[in-house]
């Protein structure tokens, strides 16, 4: 099919993939791959993911392999991104659920960075890891946060944030009703 629809997409997706296109190669200088991609979209204009996850994985695209930068995997991608349907499509096709990016996390940490509620429930149901420790300034597992250490701290920061917002916009319409008194 010819076009920008999803089916236009997926077929020219499988032409590449014919054609001899490498799955496993680098994109975004480094920061991703095709199916790190995959893993990540939310873009209506994109096949569904699962369907543009299992043509690349079909196509030997290995959903271990870390990208160069940064060391993602593509279940670490789908964990950041809420994509619960494809996180669990990766770990039924094989996919380690206790790997770690360059800096330690897993996917449980990125869907606790992220707050993805359902993405940490579904990787606790699979069996992650609860207790497993980002990687310390040594290099160990002994020193970093765990998945819930990291949530408590991002929901500290929007809680700052939220309120910081709450306090500006009370003294900013303050300072409008002083001035509309006088």
């Amino acid at each position: 099919p010819e076009g920008f629809g999803p089916d236009a997409m997926l077929g020219a997706v499988r032409l590449l993939l014919e054609a001899g296109a490498s799955v496993d190669l680098p994109v975004r200088g480094g920061n991703s791959k095709a199916l790190n991609e995959a893993c990540a979209s939310d873009n209506p204009r994109l096949p569904p993911r699962t369907a543009l996850v299992d043509l690349l994985l079909d196509a030997r695209a290995d959903p271990d392999l870390g990208t160069e930068i940064g060391g993602w995997t593509a279940l670490q991608t789908a964990a950041e991104y809420g994509n619960v349907h494809v996180l669990l499509q990766l770990l039924e096709r094989g996919a380690q659920l206790e790997l770690a990016d360059a800096n330690g996390r897993t996917a449980l940490h990125w869907a606790a960075i992220r707050s993805q509620p359902t993405t940490l429930s579904a990787l606790l149901h699979c069996g992650a890891d609860p207790s497993a420790r980002m990687t310390g300034t040594d290099g160990s597992r002994s020193g970093g946060p765990t998945a819930l250490e990291l949530a408590e701290w991002e929901a500290r920061i929007t809680c700052r944030t939220e309120t910081a917002g709450v306090a500006k916009a009370s003294s900013t319409s303050a300072a409008a009703s002083s001035s509309l008194a006088d």
